[in-house]
Parts: structure tokens; sequence; C-alpha cells
């Protein structure tokens, strides 16, 4: 008699495992939604532009997400990702710039340009800008100078020789590419 009544019952007991199952579920996918946009949010403004040695850049200053300009000359970029860089990134894309009239937006952790040939010029624009009224700042890139840019900041070139390295993280990139 006892297995009867319990059988009755098991249909409701996996109902509710079921639907308790999706709660967990649905709550960890909201703490984690939460922690992407605590993760990807930008200092509003006012902007600032740091210009520093190299010795002085940690990952103190690139957490403030704000424009970075190394203000010595970086012989080789790809000591900069062993050292300052190590660890905040999974995806390494390097590639140079095509000359553009239109402004390209950073979906990546971090992007660094750099100039390896010759002294050239960088337009940059901060996040959140309309792109029929887009306010920027010229940046003049010495040879073998650096600019670190962060996530959302806005960028073109009318040089073709100038290299850009893009770092991107699981979470920047589902937050940037896939959102």
């Amino acid at each position: 008699m006892q297995t009867k009544y319990f059988n009755s019952l098991y249909p409701t007991y996996t109902m509710i495992q079921r639907k308790t199952k999706m709660l967990v579920l649905a709550v960890i996918l909201l703490l984690c939604l939460y922690y992407i946009r605590l993760y990807t949010k930008l200092p509003g403004p006012p902007y600032d532009i740091l210009q520093l040695p190299l010795s002085k850049l940690n990952s103190e200053l690139l957490d403030q997400k704000q424009l970075i300009v190394i203000n010595e000359q970086v012989i080789n970029v790809h000591s900069l990702l062993t050292t300052v860089f190590a660890y905040m990134y999974v995806l390494k894309d390097e590639r140079f710039l095509q000359p553009s009239e239109v402004f390209t937006k950073s979906i990546s952790k971090f992007t660094i340009i750099t100039s390896p040939f010759h002294d050239t010029t960088v337009d940059i624009a901060t996040p959140g800008q309309d792109s029929s009224n887009i306010k920027y700042t010229t940046v003049k890139l010495s040879k073998n100078k650096v600019v670190i840019l962060p996530a959302l900041w806005l960028y073109r070139t009318q040089d073709e020789k100038i290299k850009r390295i893009i770092l991107d993280d699981p979470i920047t990139m589902l937050a940037y590419r896939v959102f």
C-alpha cells in the first residue's frame, strides 16, 4: 500500500526537482549576466588620457579603462604581453590597420596600437558617441610608441603601417561580441 502511495507522489516530486533545477539555473544565469555587466562597465565622463613611462604601467592602471599613451619607445611590444598583460587575455590577434575614414570600435578588452616604422597620427574617440557627430582627439604616435585602448573606444588612422594587437578574455568576448 505504501508503494502505491509513494508512486502516486513520484511525478509531483520529480516536477518539483525539475522546477528547482530551473530556478537554480536561472539564478546562476542572472548572477553571470550581472557579473559581466559589472566587469565591462566603463567609467563615465570625464575620460582621461594617461601619459606615462613604461615603468609606471601596471594592471591597476589598465583596470581604470582609460586611454593610455606610453611616452617612451617600446621596441618589443611583445614584451608588454608577457609582463604587463600576462594572464589578462586568452585570445590575441595581431595585424596591420587599414587606412579608414570611419572610426573602428574596439570590441576587445585591450587594443594596443603602435607604429613600428615611422611617426604617424591616430584619431581616438571616447565610447558612447553618436556615429554622425564624433568628437575625437588626434594622438601623435612616434616610432615605437604605444597607445593602449580599453574596450569600446573608437579609433581610426590614415596610415597603413600601424600595428594593432587585440587582446581578449572570455568575458569581454561574450559581452561585446555576443550581446
